[in-house]
């Protein structure tokens, strides 16, 4: 894959250093990845060319679920990757809230993050985008 065609991925995660272990373990899976740590910035990179989401739900400045609430007003395709420190249930029911407002879930992680399951996600979604793009380019050959 070109520059022109990676992935998209948009980060907010408060956490500068885990943030940025996330975005370079993304990058060597073929992400074009962009990290925020408030949800001001996040908003103003957030564009149609946002493909996927990883989405601290313990921010600071904003409730997670109100981030996600946000995001399902807004006219992009977009796959989400919940990520928190809090109970598991907290992750669940965010994840069912997500569901509820019509957002794709493509993976619920807990901190701290095991590595090997992260990269396990992104891969899945790099080939997942590579099936697509190849029916996308030859209708009829899957």
């Amino acid at each position: 894959m070109n520059q022109t065609t990676l992935p998209n991925l948009l980060i907010l995660d408060d956490e500068e250093e885990i943030a940025g272990i996330l975005g370079d373990l993304a990058r060597q899976c073929g992400f074009e990845v962009t990290i925020t740590h408030e949800a001001g910035v996040f908003f103003e990179r957030l564009n149609e060319k946002t493909q996927y989401i990883i989405l601290d739900l313990m921010i600071p400045d904003v409730d997670g679920v109100d981030v996600l609430r946000m995001l399902s007003g807004k006219k992009f395709s977009i796959s989400v990757i919940l990520i928190s420190g809090a109970d598991r249930r907290v992750l669940q029911s965010a994840e069912a809230l997500a569901i509820q407002y019509g957002l794709k879930i493509s993976g619920v992680l807990e901190k701290p993050i095991r590595i090997r399951e992260y990269q396990k996600l992104l891969t899945g979604l790099i080939s997942e985008q590579k099936t697509n793009l190849l029916i996308l380019l030859h209708p009829g050959k899957e």
